[in-house]
């Protein structure tokens, strides 16, 4: 089993009312988001959701999480963790939305 802290995501845009996949760990590994953070870049706010999903379609989803934005606000998700076989979803309202974090990767028999 190894585990490395301190993955990146780099920045993701979101669209408006698009699901975007966060993450979807290969099987046998696990992702521990431990500093997820969404800021408006648009200027007009907007309202973000996280879904953990069994596919890429928040629909078929559970929201864990939801943030409201202020025009140029920046705020942070709750910790999640994301198992082999599930979908991390992000889904915003509004569009100018960007996304980034911090992740502990684990992979082996034991995840």
């Amino acid at each position: 089993m190894s585990i490395k802290s301190g993955q990146m995501t780099g920045r993701i845009a979101l669209t408006a009312a698009t699901d975007r996949t966060i993450a979807n760990p290969d099987p046998k590994t696990s992702q521990e988001y431990y500093n997820l953070v969404v800021q408006d870049t648009g200027g007009t706010g907007a309202t973000v959701e996280l879904f953990l999903s069994d596919d890429s379609a928040s629909a078929a989803g559970e929201r864990i999480d939801r943030v409201v934005l202020a025009a140029n606000e920046t705020k942070s998700f709750l910790p999640v963790g994301v198992k082999a076989g599930k979908f991390l979803i992000a889904k915003a309202d509004a569009a100018g939305v960007t996304l980034h974090g911090e992740y502990i990767y684990r992979d082996g028999a034991d995840v």
